[in-house]
């Protein structure tokens, strides 16, 4: 089967330059982890419980750190057009922090009108580009205090298995100068934690290539969890494939995941790994090409722009034909993304809830 998506820019031999991160960006263990610290610092420098705008079509993380460092989520609707929320759905909305999630490396279109708005009412924006690592953001009219979320797990182009940023693009001054602070006091993850995580991601996009490749391989916290039992790729191929063994470790993974998660900074080798990643990354758009060719007028116009990097193709509108051709060539085509809206009352959300039941993302690693 063809992974639905893995690291695109792994050349690890071309990464011997050591590289600091800028003195605006900020690397933790994972981007929830981001999130989480930066919600709980803000919430502090305001002194008040924030109320925090986010698409109910989103990864289940970004719910759980709002709720985490105890404030608020507010829920939005999204369009179909970008699978982003609209920026009707904030007019009138008592918010302090605005999530705009770019998805699957589309820019939201109404992303200026946002900004506006934003800038107008002195609400803070939080851009998720956890799925779009190359997206740009030219200069506007209207700055209001924004940063930007990055993840650097194994289904995003740029990877380290696990990490994520913050970069503080513009933010209060005096803000900053604490939460560089706070951040500095953090504990550091090992660099025998790093090694692990950076093994595990060059054999993981080694069998992900291969035919041996199964679903199981892309839940990287649970491959994670082996790895520190079983130690070495064989053994886990080993345990993957055999299922007895494989549904018994599955079930008390499950029992122990995520208890008592830390925000850690991350290891100067992984942030170095990062940033070589994209130093060395070129942007190709080819499979998407190859696919508009193979089915015309499936692939929305905007997709093909050519200053947009996209991270896997992501449509509500498909015909039998693509996917009878998606399941001849055994490619994991599924939406193994958000299928389930974050918030209960999912009715208040159509939108959302139509693309979560309809989507598919199509994988861009590999021409199929």
């Amino acid at each position: 089967m063809i992974c639905r998506a893995i690291p695109r820019f792994l050349k690890p031999r071309l990464y011997t330059e050591i590289i600091k991160a800028s003195s605006s960006e900020y690397y933790f263990n994972y981007g929830r982890t981001a999130l989480s610290f930066f919600l709980s610092q803000y919430q502090v420098y305001k002194q008040k419980n924030l109320r925090v705008g986010v698409q109910a079509f989103n990864c289940s993380v970004v719910n759980e750190a709002i709720i985490h460092s105890k404030n608020t989520p507010v829920y939005l609707d999204i369009k179909l057009s970008d699978y982003s929320i609209s920026s009707n759905e904030i007019l009138n909305k008592n918010i302090d922090i605005l999530i705009v999630t770019h998805y699957q490396g589309i820019k939201n279109i109404d992303y200026d009108k946002i900004l506006e708005i934003c800038h107008k009412n002195n609400i803070l924006i939080i851009d998720d580009i956890s799925q779009s690592e190359f997206l740009e953001f030219k200069n506007t009219i209207f700055k209001p205090k924004r940063l930007t979320l990055h993840s650097y797990s194994f289904d995003k182009p740029i990877s380290s298995l696990f990490g994520g940023k913050l970069k503080l693009v513009s933010i209060e001054e005096d803000f900053e100068i604490v939460f560089k602070k706070k951040y500095t006091m953090l504990e550091c993850e090992s660099e025998k934690t790093t090694s692990l995580h950076l093994r595990i991601l060059l054999d993981l996009t080694s069998i992900c290539k291969s035919d041996k490749y199964t679903v199981y391989f892309s839940k990287t916290e649970y491959i994670h969890f082996l790895y520190k039992i079983f130690k070495t790729k064989q053994n886990i191929n080993f345990i993957i494939n055999y299922s007895i063994i494989n549904k018994i470790m599955f079930r008390v993974f499950k029992k122990i995941k995520f208890k008592n998660e830390k925000i850690l900074r991350a290891h100067d080798k992984k942030v170095s790994f990062i940033i070589n990643q994209k130093k060395h990354s070129k942007i190709d758009n080819s499979c998407i090409i190859f696919i508009d060719k193979k089915f015309p007028n499936i692939i929305p116009k905007s997709f093909l722009n050519n200053d947009t990097y996209i991270n896997r193709l992501s449509l509500i509108h498909y015909n039998d034909n693509l996917i009878q051709y998606l399941k001849d060539k055994n490619v994991e085509y599924g939406n193994y993304n958000w299928p389930k809206l974050i918030c209960d009352d999912i009715d208040k959300y159509p939108n959302s809830l139509y693309v979560s039941r309809k989507i598919i993302n199509i994988p861009l690693w590999k021409e199929i």
